[in-house]
């Protein structure tokens, strides 16, 4: 089975899909800018709060530090590989959660 069809089928009813997001958008307005990069900054240095600490995890590495904040602003200036710029559900074992999340449609 594909990952796209294992997605589906987890996401029918009546079992729950976990929040879905985009990845790297920190801001969680559905787009990944700077302005992202300067939000983990935010979160990790000066104690700001973000909505949905999977999508702030750029690299998907399971932490939100700043190899996230650097992995956003190397794809934004530099053209680099994004972190995955779809609306995803995070499957990945970690302790981060998605409190605010986007509509799984």
């Amino acid at each position: 089975m594909s990952a796209v069809l294992l997605l589906v089928l987890a996401c029918l009813p009546p079992l729950n899909c976990p929040p879905c997001f985009v990845r790297g958008d920190a801001s969680g307005n559905g787009v990944v800018t700077p302005v992202d990069a300067l939000g983990v900054l935010e979160y990790l240095f000066v104690g700001g709060s973000l909505g949905c600490l999977d999508a702030a995890d750029a690299n998907d590495d399971g932490r939100v530090d700043v190899s996230d904040a650097v992995r956003i602003l190397s794809w934004f200036y530099g053209g680099g590989h994004g972190p995955g710029w779809m609306i995803v559900s995070d499957f990945t074992p970690d302790t981060l959660d998605c409190a605010v999340g986007l509509p799984c449609e």
